[in-house]
């Protein structure tokens, strides 16, 4: 998950570096050409500020592009986040195809080597494994700043327009709220809606039994962030931890099923997660 910049401290950085350095009282002789050197100041800015949403709009073209190498350019190699921005680019690359992002709402403050960019955006996509069309939307605060090659990408805040699906959280189902003794788990179908993971065509799951078992199956995607299957291996033997087949000996019985998944981007800014879900299994 890219590291996201809380909003006051870009405010905070592009107000620093709008500052004068020099904070002297000018002399009386100057005063009445201040405005001539304000209103250059703002020009300046404006300028400034045109040239860094110009290397925001390349670089997401870049990205729509699948040009990594391109995208790597315009970013600053010291931002957090850095090479998990490269790893996420690479991946919607082979995840997505006609992939296009339209920006609207936007307004840019700049200073004299820092920019700000605020601006709401919509992300649209074929899937590569279904052509099923997809659809992302968000609002993101971009923190740019110039160095002496131009202006680079140095942080984000708000929601990531790089990332699959922009952080969301997963969901777990079980087609029951219960199930009877081991045939009626083998007859369970599992689900887990990710919209992060769209495109990378099955995910790890872990299932967990009172008993002690443990087992890791993996889901086929569906569609679009959907992972499932229709069936989960059971039998009533003595328990045996990653055999392939859940173990549902009758002495066990009543005991819980769970099932554990890592959502690794679950959004706002969370750390990677584990979610769980749990149902009952009866004699």
């Amino acid at each position: 998950m890219l590291t996201r910049v809380p909003a006051r401290m870009i405010a905070a950085l592009l107000l620093a570096t709008s500052i004068p350095t020099d904070a002297a009282e000018p002399d009386t002789a100057n005063k009445a050409a201040e405005p001539t050197v304000r209103e250059e100041k703002l020009v300046a800015g404006f300028a400034e500020g045109e040239k860094a949403q110009a290397a925001f709009d390349k670089m997401i073209r870049a990205y729509e592009a699948g040009d990594v190498l391109q995208l790597q350019s315009y970013l600053d190699p010291s931002m957090i986040g850095y090479q998990r921005l490269l790893d996420g680019a690479r991946s919607d690359a082979n995840a997505f195809k006609k992939l296009r992002i339209h920006l609207f709402n936007s307004r840019v403050m700049a200073g004299p080597d820092v920019a700000v960019i605020e601006t709401n955006w919509e992300k649209r996509f074929l899937g590569v494994t279904d052509l099923q069309a997809g659809k992302h939307a968000g609002r993101s605060m971009v923190l740019m700043h110039r160095d002496k090659t131009g202006w680079k990408f140095a942080a984000l805040a708000g929601d990531n327009l790089f990332a699959g699906a922009s952080g969301s959280l997963a969901s777990l189902s079980f087609s029951k709220q219960s199930a009877q003794n081991y045939t009626g788990v083998s007859t369970t179908a599992v689900e887990v809606l990710d919209q992060d993971m769209a495109g990378r065509r099955s995910i790890q799951v872990e299932f967990t039994v009172a008993n002690g078992d443990r087992e890791v199956f993996t889901l086929t995607e569906t569609s679009l962030g959907k992972f499932g299957r229709t069936s989960l291996p059971s039998g009533n033997n003595a328990v045996v931890t990653n055999s392939g087949t859940l173990d549902f000996p009758p002495a066990s019985l009543p005991t819980t099923l769970t099932m554990r998944y890592l959502d690794q981007n679950p959004g706002d800014g969370r750390p990677p997660s584990t979610l769980s879900k749990t149902i009952s299994v009866t004699p």
